[in-house]
């Protein structure tokens, strides 16, 4: 999925202010953020029993399924346009709105036909999220940041369901978003060879239904061509795109884009880009009625690898930030979109997001900004309980997304969570060494360090489902390599040995003045290993069964010798005075 507003490159990591809405209809009763809330005092106005609708277009009455509506009652009344709109105050902008409750009905007019749609979801949520439908009386002044504010249909990994297409149309109403473009390389009608070809009838259906669904949303639809790799920058090959245009327009689409970004680079490619896109404006864009302004894609853009379930979550942080610049918070944010998409995993979401730096970038967030990581000097108790709390939070969270009630979300999800979780219990298992450490806690420590360690296939999972790349991996890797070396100077009067490699056996020729060695393995699984002590004359002296990745024992005065038994590898023999 494509961020749409390309203009918009600072949308991501803008520092924002918290903008707070007055405690009765609360932050998360309206999103996103109205730019101008006045409440009075602490009146309420009941609509349990529904109101009268009064709506002189006959356009709101779908749009007002939230209420029961009757002849009696308080009164809800929708109007729109220039002179409407003047007298009540309401901003000369597109999409801007005024909501006037009180204590005999609900006033909702709009600057447009949209602004009052989007001043009725307004008044949903309020409805939604009041006790007893019972909500505050006030004054709601507001409007939209950005003209443009929407999505591209363009994912490249598995194509979008029908469904799924509706369910998004559906979502960008809810978000006060205005703009859908379809354009998926999914699509042989949008992308590759049959990209002039007019759609079957099946397909039509498909698509005639997303475009109602969008504007029953007040959505624009925006429709999307991506000519094929073969495309000749002929004469013949513009009359096929501008007769697959037409064909378009004939099913009544009155939006269009063209799609680029994913030709062969060539000599002298972006002039011909620019005389396709002006010959479009000049031969179709300007002389067709209700016809808006040619989109096109831009150089770069981010491709998601989640799947479609979960790419929702993000545009909750672009609807919130391209409608009130001012009044986005992040973590507000990223908890209302947590909490509309499931609330049954919305903190494990909350918690994914934060310390994940793929999906914090929708929310202006830096990963895991708020952890305070520790080494193994000096730190206080509650640093570290904190910092254990948050790790274990993180490990819980496969288990808590597989209870989420959205079988969609959790395959979307899954392969990322527990991977995520794995990150998790290794932080966690990092702390636990630290406290083995520096209780001089040996066997204890190894025993942890080992089961730490990432093999072959830990790392090729990780890389094929990364999260905490930014602060939590890397964390991993130098605790790591810090802990193996606090280990190492531990012992740094050690005295050396001499390593004869064996079929099955590591043996290890012990310096006379040892009296005492360190055994360190790799043994998370505990497997059966035995070590045998001997003397120079070969005699066995001693005999030990192990099935732990550390073991300390003492050095009989006639050993030379330690055999190590076992498919197990062997980090480290250290031998003491």
């Amino acid at each position: 999925m494509y961020a749409l507003f390309y203009s918009m490159r600072k949308l991501f990591f803008i520092t924002v202010l918290f903008f707070s809405v007055t405690l009765m209809l609360g932050a998360q009763a309206s999103r996103p953020v109205p730019h101008e809330v006045v409440q009075e005092g602490r009146k309420t106005l009941n609509v349990s029993r529904g109101v009268a609708l009064m709506d002189p277009h006959g356009l709101y009455a779908d749009a007002c399924g939230f209420l029961k509506l009757k002849d009696k009652g308080p009164f809800l009344s929708v109007d729109f346009g220039s002179s409407a709109a003047a007298s009540a105050g309401v901003r000369e902008i597109p999409g801007a709105y005024r909501l006037d409750i009180t204590s005999k009905g609900i006033t909702v007019i709009g600057y447009d036909e949209t602004g009052a749609f989007y001043g009725l979801q307004t008044l949903r949520q309020m409805v939604q999220t009041s006790e007893d439908r019972r909500i505050p009386c006030c004054t709601v002044n507001d409007w939209p940041d950005e003209t443009r504010r929407g999505f591209v249909d363009s994912f490249h990994g598995s194509a979008w369901s029908h469904s799924f297409r509706i369910s998004m149309a559906d979502l960008a109403a809810r978000l006060k978003m205005n703009e859908y473009v379809y354009a998926p390389e999914s699509d042989p009608y949008v992308a590759g060879e049959d990209w002039y070809m007019p759609y079957p009838q099946g397909n039509a259906d498909d698509l005639k239904e997303l475009m109602e669904a969008c504007s029953r949303n007040r959505v624009v639809f925006t429709w999307g061509v991506r000519p094929d790799a073969e495309f000749a920058w002929s004469d013949t090959d513009f009359s096929l795109l501008l007769g697959k245009f037409e064909m378009m327009y004939f099913m009544g689409v009155r939006s269009f884009g063209v799609f680029f970004d994913d030709i062969p680079y060539f000599d002298g490619i972006e002039d011909k880009k620019q005389e396709i896109i002006d010959r479009l404006n000049s031969e179709f864009i300007s002389r067709k009625k209700g016809v808006g302004p040619l989109l096109t894609s831009p150089e770069g853009y981010y491709v998601s690898e989640y799947g479609q379930e979960s790419l929702k979550l993000g545009l909750y942080g672009i609807a919130d930030r391209a409608w009130n610049a001012d009044a986005f918070d992040p973590m507000s944010s990223l908890e209302w979109a947590a909490g509309e998409l499931d609330p049954d995993v919305a903190d494990a979401y909350v918690t994914y997001a934060i310390h994940s730096d793929v999906s914090s970038k929708a929310f202006a967030m830096d990963e895991s900004a708020s952890l305070e990581l520790i080494g193994i000097e000096r730190f206080s108790a509650d640093e570290y309980d904190a910092l254990m709390e948050e790790f274990r939070k993180i490990e819980n969270v496969p288990s808590a997304f597989s209870a989420t009630s959205s079988k969609a979300l959790y395959d979307d999800l899954k392969p990322w969570a527990v991977e995520f979780g794995k990150l998790g219990a290794r932080c966690r298992r990092i702390l636990e060494c630290i406290t083995h450490y520096r209780s001089g806690d040996i066997p204890a420590f190894w025993s942890t360090y080992a089961s730490n360690l990432m093999s072959d296939d830990d790392r090729n999972a990780y890389l094929e489902h990364p999260s905490g790349t930014a602060r939590l991996q890397p964390y991993y890797e130098r605790m790591m390599k810090v802990l193996a070396e606090a280990f190492d100077n531990a012992y740094k009067d050690a005295v050396g040995y001499t390593f004869i490699p064996g079929d099955g056996i590591q043996t290890y020729i012990a310096p006379d003045e040892a009296s005492l060695c360190h055994l360190v393995l790799d043994n998370p699984q505990q497997k059966e290993v035995i070590v045998r002590l001997s003397d120079r004359k070969g005699r066995y002296t001693a005999e030990f069964c192990i099935e732990t990745s550390y073991f300390e024992f003492e050095m009989k005065e006639d050993a030379v010798k330690v055999e190590v038994i076992g498919n197990v590898p062997v980090f480290e023999t250290v031998f003491v005075k």
